[in-house]
């Protein structure tokens, strides 16, 4: 790992550190050689001298089947790297740096500083530089409102101390010299630094400078900026504003600024870095120059991400150019003041500043409405509306344009010697005619789909593609593609998607390639491939982030937060969220619908039910105003899906309050389903039929539920979203007609979860495994896993059911292990519903029997033992009817559902009824299984829960009554064999003294077991707790004393063999 101070090697270098592992600092493995270990981290190697370097990497290189992690404040030299041996990685200032989200949690965890826009401009000035950022939250800490930016490059602040002590002390006073230099001249090169060397009075003449590039960026003073196919290295901004400083107090001999950005205007022009070379013609007081380049290379400069830097140079230009009305009519001095107005006005809008962007348009549009539309013009005041989400006002203005076309006098090629605000000498510029009609065309069809009407887009799109295809130039092919892919499906939008990127990538058009990113991460999102989704989304909003308008940052945002949602990382998505949310408010309000949502779906997530209401409700109003289809559709969806959830006696009200309270939100998600049903189009259908299925099964309509289910399966089939198949699949199995047929839709959706990384999905599906009445031992411990993963992450409920509650799916729940109880529908049932002792008793009595024919003359006998036979039958119909109406309150289910009765005799249907110690029985037969077949982990965690769900003997309350016995003894055998399985599994893994626990808690169920006895003697014994083996052994001696059997040996309170404690 190879950094300058302050990048966190050490603390990676200890994250790293494996517990058998070794740090030691290379001075002291130099002086005493190196120590033993599988793993090895050597610190601080950049302290030695290069013979003692070379030295200490020979002793290394000497190791066999060492991991070695070294760490250097500077590069090594070419001579040192020499004598590493095998496979060689590095990490540097770029792999250390924290992300904007990292940055974001360091300020809040240890400054209190919570503020996303805040973390950006700190991340933005420390590059993401460790100890520059807490610098940053320190004076942010002291003073929230300061300017963080003049406290970081402050020559006397704390900043610049630690840099000047700890970081630039490894450069030689040339190299510092020339670091000064080329502060804020933008990207900086080999070149320019020889060039400025050249330039100077007192030039180096050292070789100094040579190798210096490589060196600052090895040091992390200069970061890389990667675009499509170039990479720049620019200075750390909080750095640069440190040497700046300190180079304007201390100037290089010999070189003014005048010829520092003179060099630097030559350096970039030869390089065709345009903008850095306006800025330096700028400083140089070349205004013409400043004109000439943004006109000629005004687009390139948008495409490639610059529209932040036009926009700080031609905002004195446009306004020179609009109040010089003095001079004689110039046709193309005016072209020119257009085209460079249009370049301000549209870095305007893709900077984030609509209001601006707007003021600039209006002379524009202006005139259009007066002379006539071109199409450029026409998209671009188009996509302006888009950003703001007027999507009506842009198909108005294409639709303007295109009945109202500008002569081709205004919109032809002008290529002339002309002068704009000084401009001077012969700039040569082509208004490209074809690549602004595919802008025009490519925007109508994302306004039409945006408003639901694909239909008018498709021919669109055709026309759009032909026109770029017959053109072939890679730019106007990326937009086209793009728009073709938009009304695609499938494979064909897939490839429509690889084409426009390849495109867009060889023209450097991050703006296009941001785009299609973006779509592509939607498709990913679709097809349920999260862990791809997450990667592609990333890479969209960086390049986002360089290039584009703030809606298609706010959308890729968006998209990334859903695919860290789906795989569980709630922080990082609700942050990234909140800056979706935000800049999409800066638009204006209607653009922030789509970001409402996703906080919508995040708190509904986290059972945060008044804050997703609360998004849903805003974000329905929202697409409503804008006319955007699909987000209403999305609103509307998720308003059914949160009220579908909603249980009876929410929000701390009685139960019947809840009903109602619940009964009504129903009824709202219901409407809500059905409008979004009847406003989506193919691709949101099945997300708008999946809502309205779970609002009909929460009302009881099981039937038009189960039809639902399938009709959003088939919907979802049929435009291949994998998400909403895997969506749909989960209704299909809560209105399925049996448990197989539930098993088995629950199972795909797993898979499809599964295989795309969707953690909390997944988890969730394992849950509803858990709760089928067929769930065995297996299931319903995965599902015990899943539900802690989904508590830790602060999920609490899976449809509607909290995950507190026993993962069963039985409506039913007999406990007759300790304390008899009933449950139907989790709540218990109360005493007074029973109306008599004996209804209670003939649930126990069939519970006994698990399942098995009891016949009516039995129950007769075991029930009223004294009373005529001849009288007791029809008291027993009564007191069926009794126990039916307690078990099914609602009749919801036919007489027999629950509890089945012939002639023949009565019977509880255990599918349907879960009896706790038919349970137990089940997972203890299964632990034993899992055992012999060497799955120790799982029977482990299955023997757990058998222990744990063991709460006494069966029927505890009926201890005299022989039709108890049977059961009570069978599940009391299985418990103490479960238990002496887990004791030894427990004493395998070293947790001894969880074992000798067990020990204790058998003996005080039977006292009198001898082995039980014996193994915990020999536990204390072997464990040298020997005052406890010697209590323990004379309980032993007195239990065998009571029922006359043979006291044990003394000898085994001498241990067979001593105790080493292992090192």
């Amino acid at each position: 790992m190879v950094a300058a101070a302050g990048y966190g090697k050490s603390a990676l270098l200890e994250q790293l550190r494996p517990a058998a592992g070794v740090a030691v600092p290379a001075a002291r493995a130099v002086e005493v050689g190196l120590p033993r270990s599988s793993w090895l981290g050597i610190e601080n190697v950049d302290r030695l001298s290069t013979p003692d370097a070379a030295r200490l990497l020979d002793l290394v290189a000497g190791l066999n089947g060492t991991s070695v992690v070294l760490t250097s404040r500077v590069p090594l030299c070419a001579e040192v790297r020499s004598h590493l041996r095998g496979p060689v990685f590095e990490r540097g200032p770029a792999d250390l740096a924290l992300d904007p989200y990292a940055v974001a949690v360091c300020l809040a965890r240890d400054h209190g500083v919570t503020d996303p826009e805040v973390a950006l401009q700190v991340a933005e000035l420390t590059a993401g530089w460790p100890t520059l950022v807490h610098f940053a939250g320190d004076a942010l800490e002291r003073h929230p409102s300061i300017d963080v930016r003049a406290q970081l490059g402050a020559p006397d602040g704390p900043a610049a101390h630690w840099l000047n002590t700890e970081v630039l002390s490894a450069l030689t006073a040339s190299q510092r010299r020339m670091l000064c230099l080329v502060a804020g001249l933008g990207p900086v090169t080999q070149l320019l630094c020889d060039r400025l060397d050249r330039a100077g009075e007192a030039p180096s003449g050292t070789g100094e400078m040579g190798g210096l590039v490589d060196l600052l960026e090895g040091l992390g003073l200069l970061v890389p900026v990667r675009r499509m196919t170039e990479t720049e290295l620019v200075m750390v901004p909080a750095v640069a504003d440190l040497v700046a400083g300190v180079g304007q107090t201390a100037p290089s001999p010999g070189l003014s600024d005048e010829q520092r950005w003179s060099v630097a205007a030559d350096v970039h022009t030869a390089n065709g870095a345009w903008l850095p070379a306006a800025h330096a013609q700028a400083r140089r007081g070349d205004a013409g120059s400043v004109a000439a380049i943004l006109v000629k290379q005004g687009e390139n400069l948008l495409r490639r991400g610059d529209a932040a830097g036009i926009v700080s140079l031609a905002g004195a230009l446009v306004t020179v150019s609009s109040r010089d009305d003095t001079r004689p009519r110039d046709p193309l001095r005016e072209r020119s003041a257009r085209l460079l107005r249009r370049t301000y006005a549209e870095a305007l809008r893709r900077s984030g500043d609509v209001t601006a962007a707007r003021r600039a348009f209006a002379p524009l549009v202006e005139q259009a409405e007066r002379v006539g539309w071109d199409a450029g013009l026409a998209a671009r005041v188009a996509q302006l509306h888009y950003t703001k989400g007027e999507f009506t006002c842009a198909l108005a203005v294409l639709d303007e344009a295109g009945g109202h076309p500008a002569p081709m006098n205004q919109v032809g090629v002008a290529c002339e010697s002309s002068t704009l605000s000084g401009l001077r000498t012969g700039t040569c510029f082509a208004a490209d005619v074809v690549e602004d009609e595919v802008d025009q065309l490519a925007c109508r069809v994302h306004v039409l789909a945006v408003l639901g009407r694909a239909s008018e887009a498709t021919p669109v799109a055709e026309r759009v593609l032909a026109l770029a295809e017959a053109d072939g130039g890679d730019r106007v092919l990326g937009v086209a593609h793009l728009a073709a892919a938009r009304l695609a499906h499938g494979a064909r939008k897939e490839a429509h998607h690889e084409q426009a990127l390849r495109s867009a990538t060889r023209a450097n058009d991050l703006a296009t390639a941001a785009r299609v990113l973006g779509a592509q991460t939607h498709l990913l999102l679709a097809q349920a491939r999260y862990s791809e989704a997450c990667a592609g989304a990333r890479e969209a909003v960086r390049l986002a982030e360089l290039s584009s308008p703030p809606g298609l940052r706010a959308a890729a945002l968006h998209n990334l937060a859903e695919a860290l949602q789906r795989t569980g990382h709630y922080p990082e998505a609700r942050w990234h969220l909140q800056r979706s949310v935000a800049i999409c408010r800066r638009l204006g309000p209607a653009r922030a619908a789509l970001g409402l949502v996703g906080m919508g779906d995040a708190h509904g997530e986290l059972g945060h039910d008044e804050q997703a209401r609360a998004c849903y409700v805003e974000a329905v109003e929202l697409a409503r105003g804008s006319g955007d289809t699909q987000v209403l559709v999305a609103a509307l969806s998720g308003m059914a899906r949160l009220e579908a959830e909603q249980a009876p006696g929410a929000n701390g009200c009685d139960e019947e309050d809840g009903q109602r309270t619940a009964g009504a939100g129903v009824a709202n998600g219901r409407v809500a389903a059905e409008e979004a049903s009847r406003l989506a189009g193919p691709d949101s259908l099945p997300m708008a039929l999946t809502a309205l299925g779970w609002c009909l099964l929460q009302s009881g309509e099981h039937q038009a539920a189960r039809e639902c289910a399938h009709q959003a399966l088939a919907a979802a089939r049929e435009t291949r979203a994998v998400d909403l198949v895997a969506g749909a699949l989960l209704l299909c199995s809560e209105t399925a007609g049996g448990p197989a047929s539930a098993r088995a839709y629950l199972e795909e959706a797993l898979s499809i979860w599964h295989g795309g990384g969707a953690v909390v999905a997944a988890a969730k599906v394992s849950v509803m495994l858990g709760r089928l009445v067929t769930a065995d031992s297996t299931d319903r411990s995965r599902a015990r896993e899943a539900t802690r993963l989904l508590q830790r992450l602060g999920v609490s409920r899976v449809h509607g059911r909290p995950l507190s509650q026993a993962p069963t799916a039985a409506t039913v729940v007999v406990e007759v292990l300790g304390t008899f109880a009933v449950r139907v529908a989790g709540v218990d049932v109360p005493l007074p519903a029973w109306r008599s002792r004996q209804a209670r008793t003939l649930v126990k009595i069939l519970a006994a029997h698990r399942g098995r024919v009891v016949t009516r003359a039995r129950l007769c006998e075991l029930l009223w033992p004294d009373d005529d036979p001849a009288r007791t039958g029809h008291r027993l119909s009564v007191l069926l009817a009794t126990v039916r109406g307690v078990l099914d309150p609602l009749k919801a289910w036919p007489a027999d559902h629950y509890i089945a009765a012939d002639q023949h005799g009565i019977r509880l249907v255990l599918p349907l009824v879960e009896i706790d110690a038919e349970a137990l029985l089940g997972d203890a037969r299964h632990a034993g299984e899992l055992i012999e077949r060497g799955d120790d982990e799982l029977a482990l965690e299955i023997l757990s829960h058998v222990d744990a769900r063991y709460r006494g003997d069966a029927f505890e309350e009926e201890p005299a009554e022989e039709w108890a016995d049977a059961l009570r003894e069978e599940v009391r055998a299985a418990w103490v064999r479960s238990v002496r399985r887990l004791a030894t599994l427990q004493a395998r893994r070293g947790r001894g003294g969880d074992a000798l626990g067990l020990f204790v808690r058998l003996l005080s169920v039977d006292p009198y077991d001898e082995q039980v006895h014996r193994r915990l003697v020999l536990s204390l014994t072997r464990a040298g707790r020997h005052g406890e083996a010697a209590r323990a052994f004379q309980r032993w001696v007195s239990a065998m004393r009571e029922i006359d059997a043979p006291t044990p040996d003394a000898a085994l309170l001498t241990p067979a063999v001593s105790v080493v404690t292992p090192h």
